[in-house]
């Protein structure tokens, strides 16, 4: 009965919604409705073996937030000497994310670790998320809900998309096989998650539990307030210096807005200085993603309100950039690849990366401490374009790809 009305409800927000295209609100709203952070209590033996930063800073949040270890941590946090001499900063670190597993790497497992474990302690059986082709969440999501045993569902927008790579990251999207839509533009797809948000919960009485394109919900970002303090015991541990600026991507903009609110909670000062991809993005919806972490967190734990000052100081202390010099991109990430052997791809982490070289001597603060957060997934994909069968992707994706390939059944 409960979810027959939660439908119904649902159905009608929708309608009334959809004139004031404020879809993606709504779906972003209803999930988190339907499955509230906090209201499930964690079991005891989860509570002592989970050590990660965010619960030993503030233990209280044990017993409210769910947690599944699904990177290797602490990622490397090292001095790019080579590079930065040959740049003229002399002081530049990085913080990588990149290789976070030996399946996928990047932001996004920091923040599936805490979505994806809340998944399960909701009891749903599976997870529908937005993207494109080629998208790296969607891979990623569809990666880790499988190890996980729930079921991926990807509603995929065909109209504009990235095809770097593209043939190396839907044979890998195959291999991990997860039920796959294809719409031709983003309302009939938001439209289309609705209409199967609904469907299944009719058909398996449980609600799927949505995650939004970059899965950058509230809970989401938690996965990059905990980096945070993760990068606070590095420091502590070494000698290496409290970065005086960190350089961060805003794409779906939850891994800024977990790393800003963190450093509040670390108690570090660095200045975050955001790279804008895409060029679009827009300060007020960092603020207010910001804002959403600080009230999700004190309400799970009051002892946090000392440490995060909900001011106007608190939205963020930094700059809001873009950056599309392409020829530069690719000078940086050949420099890197030569120096430091760090591949970095040219659409994301190596725009961010000569950003901020760019940033730091145009503005001449060359004898500052840089870190160059890199979040992006790096990981050879072109290993399941021989040992994966196409077929499994639909005919609208198969028709994207050429193939030269042998049919294999897998």
């Amino acid at each position: 009965m409960r979810h027959s009305i939660l439908g119904y409800v649902f159905l009608v927000m929708c309608v009334s919604c959809y004139a004031q295209n404020y879809l993606d609100f709504l779906l972003d709203s209803a999930a988190s409705w339907v499955h509230p952070v906090g209201t499930i209590p964690v079991f005891e033996v989860d509570q002592k073996k989970n050590n990660i930063p965010l619960f030993k800073k503030f233990p209280g949040l044990r017993k409210k937030l769910h947690h599944k270890k699904l990177g290797k941590f602490p990622t490397p946090l090292k001095r790019l000497a080579k590079f930065g001499k040959s740049v003229g900063i002399s002081k530049l670190y990085i913080k990588d994310d990149s290789r976070l597993s030996t399946v996928f790497g990047g932001s996004q497992v920091r923040k599936f670790e805490f979505l994806l474990a809340d998944v399960l302690a909701n009891g749903a059986k599976s997870v529908i998320t937005p993207g494109y082709p080629g998208s790296h969440h969607v891979l990623g999501l569809s990666i880790f809900a499988k190890k996980l045993g729930l079921k991926p569902i990807a509603m995929l927008d065909l109209k504009d998309f990235d095809k770097t790579g593209l043939k190396e990251k839907l044979m890998a999207l195959a291999q991990y096989n997860p039920e796959i839509h294809c719409f031709p533009s983003d309302p009939v797809l938001r439209t289309a998650i609705v209409n199967k948000f609904l469907e299944h919960e009719d058909k398996f009485r449980v609600f799927p539990y949505y995650i939004p394109f970059g899965a950058s919900t509230p809970l989401g970002c938690v996965g990059f307030v905990n980096a945070a303090l993760e990068l606070k015991e590095q420091i502590d541990a070494t000698k290496i210096p409290e970065p005086d600026y960190i350089f961060m991507l805003a794409g779906s903009m939850g891994s800024a807005a977990g790393l800003i609110v963190g450093l509040k909670a670390a108690e570090l000062k660095s200045e975050v200085v955001i790279v804008k991809i895409p060029p679009n993005v827009e300060q007020k919806s960092l603020y207010r993603l910001i804002n959403q972490v600080f009230d999700l967190l004190v309400s799970l734990d009051k002892s946090l309100a000392g440490y995060l000052e909900k001011d106007t100081s608190f939205h963020w202390n930094g700059n809001f950039l873009p950056y599309d010099n392409e020829e530069k991109v690719k000078e940086v990430v050949a420099l890197m690849d030569k120096l430091e052997s760090i591949k970095l791809d040219t659409s994301v982490a190596g725009k961010v990366l000569a950003a901020c070289v760019h940033y730091i001597i145009e503005n001449d603060i060359k004898d500052k401490n840089v870190l160059f957060w890199n979040t992006h997934s790096y990981v050879d994909f072109s290993k399941y374009v021989k040992k994966t069968n196409y077929n499994r992707l639909p005919q609208m994706l198969k028709n994207l790809i050429s193939f030269d390939i042998v049919d294999e059944k897998v």
